[in-house]
C-alpha cells in the first residue's frame, strides 16, 4: 500500500469513527453531565488530529445532514406529510437507538434539520440519545437518562444488535427481546408518560456484514429474518408501529456502507422519509390541529429526492 493510499485509509477510519465514536453518551460519563466538548480533546488526541480538526470534521457532517434534509423537503410526497406530523412547536423528541441513530449522519440528525426547516419559529428539538452498540437491555439500562430529557415524544429504532450472532450463539433469545420492548414501553409511556413511535430495524446485507466483521476467533453475523422476525413481533404488538424492513428490503444494499450494515447518508434519508410518509398518517389522539400546523414547508418547489 503507497503513502497515499495509507492516507486515505486513514482519513476514512476517522472520519468512521466521527460518525459513531460519542464517549459522552456512556451512561457513566452522561450520568455526571459530560459533554461532547468536555472529552473533546481526548477524541481529537484518540484520532491523532488536532481538536479544530474534530470540530471541523463535525461541522461537515452537520452540513451534510442540513443538505440531506433539504433534498428530502423536495419531495412533494414528503412536503405534503409535513403538514400533518403529530409535533408540536417547541416540544422535545428522544431519538432512542444504537447506531442506526447515533450516527452523526443519522435519520435522527437529519429530523432535526427537517423540522427546523418545517416549523419557523420554534421548531421541535430532536435529542440524539442513540449509543453505538446498544441492546434492548442497554437501553433499559439508560432510560433514567432519557426520561430526563422530559420528552414529549421517543422515537424508538431497536432491535438490531438484539439479533446478532458471535459465532453461531445469537445474543438474545426472541422472547428476550420482545420482554425488553415491552419494558422500554412500560418505563416510558407508562411510567414516564411521554408518547413512543416505534420502527422496526431496517434490513441489512448479510454476505456484506459477515465479511467486513470478520474478527479473529468471533464471527458477527446478522440474519435478514431474524430482522424480519423483531419486525412482526413489534407490529403485531402495536398498530402505530413504522416499518422499515419491508420497504427498504429491495434497495438494501444500495443504501448502505460498505460493511453492509450501517446506511450511508443517502440510506438514512431513505430512512427518514419512510418515517415521515407513515407518522404523518397515524391516528395520534390528542395530537390536536394537526392538520392546522404553520408550517413553513408548504413554499418549498416540488421535486424527488434521492
Amino acid at each position: 500500500m503507497s503513502a497515499a493510499q495509507a492516507a486515505a485509509v486513514s482519513h476514512a477510519a476517522r472520519e468512521w469513527r466521527v460518525r459513531f465514536v460519542h464517549p459522552e453518551k456512556a451512561t457513566e460519563l452522561a450520568r455526571l453531565s459530560v459533554g461532547e466538548s468536555d472529552v473533546a480533546p481526548l477524541v481529537a488526541d484518540a484520532l491523532g488530529i488536532a481538536v479544530a480538526e474534530l470540530e471541523a470534521q463535525r461541522a461537515e457532517a452537520r452540513e451534510q445532514v442540513r443538505a440531506s434534509a433539504r433534498l428530502l423537503l423536495e419531495d412533494h410526497e414528503v412536503r405534503a406529510a409535513c403538514a400533518h406530523l403529530p409535533f408540536r412547536p417547541g416540544q422535545t423528541i428522544v431519538a432512542l437507538g444504537d447506531s442506526l441513530t447515533d450516527d452523526a449522519l443519522s435519520w435522527a440528525h437529519q429530523l432535526n434539520a427537517v423540522l427546523e426547516e418545517v416549523y419557523p419559529d420554534d421548531p421541535p428539538a430532536v435529542v440524539n440519545a442513540g449509543r453505538s452498540g446498544d441492546t434492548t437491555a442497554d437501553v433499559i439500562d439508560r432510560l433514567d437518562l432519557v426520561l430526563a430529557r422530559e420528552p414529549d415524544w421517543v422515537i424508538q429504532l431497536l432491535g438490531t444488535n438484539d439479533v446478532r450472532h458471535h459465532g453461531g450463539r445469537r445474543v438474545f433469545s426472541p422472547g428476550q427481546t420482545g420482554t425488553n420492548f415491552d419494558t422500554i414501553q412500560h418505563i416510558l409511556v407508562t411510567l414516564g408518560g411521554t408518547r413512543l413511535i416505534r420502527m422496526t430495524p431496517p434490513p441489512v446485507a448479510a454476505p456484506a456484514v459477515e465479511a467486513a466483521t470478520a474478527v479473529p476467533g468471533v464471527r458477527l453475523r446478522w440474519q435478514q429474518e431474524d430482522l424480519a422476525r423483531v419486525g412482526r413481533h413489534l407490529m403485531r404488538s402495536d398498530a402505530t408501529v413504522i416499518d422499515l424492513h419491508a420497504p427498504l428490503l429491495p434497495h438494501a444494499r444500495a443504501l448502505l456502507d460498505p460493511d453492509g450494515l450501517h446506511p450511508h447518508i443517502v440510506g438514512h434519508r431513505a430512512i427518514l422519509r419512510v418515517f415521515l410518509l407513515s407518522v404523518a398518517t397515524l391516528p395520534w389522539s390528542g395530537a390536536d390541529d394537526v392538520n392546522e400546523l404553520p408550517i413553513a414547508v408548504v413554499g418549498h418547489h416540488e421535486g424527488a429526492a434521492s
